[in-house]
């Protein structure tokens, strides 16, 4: 599996999978009745931790997304902000321009499932929805499957921008995730995140 992956999987997942839940001399810290998401959030969590490809651990990664925001929707009603989600960064430029549009869109899609938040998630899938960037003067060992998986991205942002079920929105969010793995493991390149002096 993708070291980036993995190494989140065992650092914060791992911890995540095993949160005891409160003893009887303990203030309770969740509301009653919510253990089934937080159950389901563990379930998502040890997922990551045991998978063994990419897929996988994309998949399992969208169904804690959707277990936290399901008992937000149930229990924390108006997390969603009620300010206007600011414009992306532009699409035009280098390969380094497209790929923080792209960390910005995954961040909206994750507070979109999160907390959950439309707008969020109509965000993020716009920054995902526009023409892929051309990858022909790229100097790329496979450029045939980088443009493949640089489409699949865009396809997926497409179709994300078209669905309201939060199960769908997870599905896709997790195959949009390992997409963007596929084609970094592909590339040899780390997330432009890591690169940028944010």
């Amino acid at each position: 599996m993708n070291r980036l992956l993995k190494t989140v999987a065992f650092s914060a997942l791992a911890t995540l999978s095993f949160q005891p839940s409160p003893g009887p001399a303990q203030e309770p810290t969740r509301p009653d009745g919510s253990e089934p998401f937080l159950l389901e959030l563990q379930r998502a969590a040890a997922r990551v931790v045991e998978s063994t490809t990419i897929e996988e651990a994309g998949a399992a990664t969208g169904r804690i997304a959707a277990a936290c925001g399901s008992c937000h929707r149930e229990y924390y009603p108006g997390m969603e902000p009620t300010e206007h989600v600011e414009p992306p960064p532009g699409a035009e430029g280098d390969l380094t321009m497209h790929m923080v549009r792209h960390v910005w869109g995954a961040d909206r899609l994750w507070e979109g499932l999160v907390l959950p938040s439309n707008d969020a998630w109509e965000a993020g899938a716009d920054a995902f929805a526009g023409d892929p960037l051309a990858t022909d003067d790229l100097a790329f060992d496979n450029p045939e499957g980088v443009r493949a998986l640089a489409n699949r991205i865009h396809e997926l942002g497409r179709r994300a921008g078209l669905e309201t079920e939060p199960s769908l929105r997870a599905r896709t969010y997790g195959e949009l995730l390992s997409t963007c793995a596929a084609c970094h493991q592909m590339t040899s390149q780390q997330p432009a995140i890591k690169k940028l002096d944010w």
